[in-house]
């Protein structure tokens, strides 16, 4: 079998520089101290455990402060 290199032509590649946006999310674990019922409110209630304000000991979430955040949002929603 004969390989046939043809005269005259010649092969270009193109590099193809895609640039495009793109969103990074800055993911932070947190550890976040909260009694039980305190967390079991919280999430029945859809409550964002960071942004509660913290008055127990050692900054930990209590069900009062759960109340309060509860009672802020349901202001917020009517």
């Amino acid at each position: 079998m004969t390989l046939i290199n043809p005269t005259g032509v010649t092969l270009e590649t193109k590099e193809e520089k895609i640039i495009e946006p793109i969103t990074v999310k800055k993911v932070v674990e947190m550890h976040i101290k909260i009694s039980p019922l305190a967390k079991r409110i919280a999430d029945d209630n859809h409550i964002d455990l960071s942004q509660i304000k913290r008055t127990g000991p050692d900054g930990a979430i209590t069900k009062e402060d759960v109340d309060n955040a509860t009672a802020e949002q349901e202001k917020i929603e009517i």
